[in-house]
């Protein structure tokens, strides 16, 4: 069992909201690019903590549908959408991206960030792509290969990720060709990941970094997944990298 949920949930109890690089500007960037806009539906897919929800709905008035594999970020979701007045805009709720829980044809836009390199793949954006209506777009943000690693990081990611593998930007745009996608196209933000650490420290505070560092005294595993992401990130800083791949649903 991979432990990156685990990390992730501990890295948003401590207060950050945004766990990939370039943040909401870079969510904001994509969502525009799939014509988001007053009354547009809008599904994000592995949705968290429910910040990138929430945002796109008070931006862009728009109603957004969470959801998530996991009920205690479906649960802080809702919270946030109560607290900044939002409930009539944006709903959430428990459910598998692979088996997504709404007929064909159900929302304008569909959008995933950095969660369809954890499950299968394609199984999730054929999903994605089938509640998306005619003519509307599915989005996706991903860490990415810059250029194809060497095995060996290939085999390090798969050992921390359960078996994922990431694409380059070209290989993700074939991907959504052969799914059927029109007007497919790519946007590489790789730069921002060398100001992710900081953009991280920035959000958590001092408290927050007391609160991660604890928990990682406390939780073996997790100490020993967040060592090997670190060492991944620094051993293969020239292959990873980070960016958004997109296309239109056909109309007919």
């Amino acid at each position: 069992m991979s432990a990156i949920p685990d990390l992730d949930q501990m890295m948003c109890d401590a207060g950050i909201g945004v766990l990939h690089p370039g943040g909401l500007e870079r969510t904001a960037e994509m969502a525009r690019h799939c014509g988001i806009g007053p009354g547009r539906t809008v599904l994000d897919v592995g949705s968290g903590p429910g910040l990138s929800a929430c945002y796109l709905a008070r931006r862009y008035d728009c109603r957004v549908t969470g959801v998530d594999s996991s009920e205690k970020m479906v649960l802080a979701a809702q919270r946030r959408a109560r607290r900044q007045g939002l409930r009539s805009r944006v709903t959430f709720q428990v459910a598998d991206a692979c088996a997504l829980p709404f007929v064909d044809n159900t929302f304008d836009i569909v959008l995933a960030e950095c969660v369809t390199t954890m499950l299968d793949t394609e199984r999730a954006l054929r999903e994605m792509l089938r509640v998306t209506r005619p003519g509307g777009y599915v989005g996706d943000l991903e860490m990415t290969w810059r250029r194809l690693p060497p095995e060996k990081a290939k085999q390090q990611t798969a050992t921390l990720w359960d078996g994922y593998a990431t694409r380059t930007l070209e290989e993700w745009e074939a991907l959504l060709v052969a799914l059927g996608l029109e007007e497919v196209r790519s946007v590489d933000f790789s730069e921002a990941i060398s100001r992710m650490g900081a953009a991280f420290r920035r959000q958590l505070g001092l408290s927050g970094q007391l609160r991660i560092t604890l928990g990682l005294l406390l939780n073996p595993n997790l100490r020993r997944a967040m060592l090997l992401y670190a060492r991944i990130f620094r051993d293969y800083a020239e292959y990873i990298g980070v960016g958004y791949v997109l296309g239109r649903k056909p109309r007919g």
